[in-house]
């Protein structure tokens, strides 16, 4: 129809890497074509070069695509690792960098709860969703959620109308058209999913790699975060132990600077730990020899520079106000792995 006197036309078809039709190379004459074999022969060579530049041009760009993510993937995880302290935070960071990522409309976090038989979606965000933030859903609900943790594998969808899981998950009143699932694990147990929406365009084998290389880092950044929930429960653990007991303690840094002191302590030295922190331990634990009365600051710094223990029988304390008490004291080095000294117990 383009070509209104042609008496001889051939066209030859252009197509991509799954044998899909994207164009047509053709030539066309007034007069007959005298070699049609030739011109055909010809046309399929421009074709097929034709059919590979595009090829090449669309693997460039999938392959810039995939690195540019892979960049943006890192700078998320840094986020995620800085807000560790924060559940809450860490799962709406969770959300939003899935979003971003996937350039989707709408993202969900759903995890697996401790009885493992319902979920919880723990961030919501895109399309009015975060009304689901913190609703909880049975496992053996029938939905997109449940399944793809329940039977452990990644889900993508093209039509969410079309997809019953979808359906039951009600995931059409929110306008979607395609989806991806993918599950998250942590001490290789499923715990919960990475679940994304997009409005029209399909989710293709980039975004694919892309967002399970995120769920991956996600499963890193979550044992980072219980890692260090389970220290900063042991330490609390730990300096409640040393409030409680009715020796006074007092623990420094690796250079003598004060990092705690109990109440015992602080009553026994007149000073409070607020005003002394981060401060040298000489100008509050300040001793002198029962027999000279000579101050013995250096044993504080021998406890640290040889990392031996170093007891005293009996010494004089003097207190903030300048009163002077006799104690039992015992200075031990806090070890770490490579057997260094990083600090002391007092």
């Amino acid at each position: 129809s383009y070509v209104q006197d042609a008496e001889s036309f051939i066209g030859i078809t252009i197509k991509d890497a799954n044998d899909k039709v994207i164009g047509l190379l053709a030539v066309a004459d007034d007069k007959p074509i005298s070699n049609t074999n030739l011109a055909e022969s010809i046309l399929s060579l421009a074709a097929s070069r034709t059919s590979a530049e595009l090829l090449r041009h669309v693997a460039l760009q999938d392959s810039e695509r995939y690195h540019t993510g892979l960049e943006s993937i890192d700078s998320w995880l840094l986020e995620l690792i800085s807000c560790a302290g924060d559940t809450e935070v860490f799962y709406t960071t969770v959300c939003k960098a899935a979003k971003n990522i996937a350039n989707a409309s709408m993202a969900m976090i759903p995890l697996l709860d401790e009885s493992g038989e319902d979920y919880i979606i723990v961030a919501a965000s895109g399309r009015n969703s975060e009304q689901l933030t913190g609703t909880r859903h049975a496992i053996s609900d029938g939905g997109l959620c449940g399944w793809a943790i329940s039977n452990k594998k990644a889900v993508r969808i093209d039509d969410v109308n079309s997809d019953m899981r979808a359906r039951r998950q009600l995931i059409n009143q929110y306008k979607v058209k395609s989806a991806y699932v993918t599950p998250i694990y942590l001490n290789e147990d499923i715990y919960g999913a990475i679940t994304v929406f997009r409005d029209a365009t399909p989710f293709d084998h980039i975004d694919e790699q892309l967002i399970n290389q995120f769920a991956q880092r996600v499963q890193l950044a979550i044992a980072n975060m219980h890692l260090v929930s389970d220290i900063a429960a042991a330490k609390e653990r730990a300096e409640f132990t040393l409030h409680s007991i009715g020796d006074a303690v007092i623990t420094t840094d690796a250079d003598g600077n004060i990092e705690y002191m109990n109440h015992i302590a602080e009553r026994l030295t007149g000073w409070n730990l607020v005003s002394t922190q981060n401060q040298p331990v000489q100008s509050v634990f300040r001793i002198l020899d029962h027999d000279t009365r000579e101050p013995m600051h250096n044993v504080i710094e021998a406890c640290l520079t040889e990392g031996t223990s170093i007891s005293k029988s009996m010494t004089y304390l003097i207190s903030n106000n300048g009163s002077e008490r006799s104690i039992e004291s015992s200075m031990s080095p806090i070890m770490n792995r490579s057997g260094a000294a990083e600090g002391a117990v007092i």
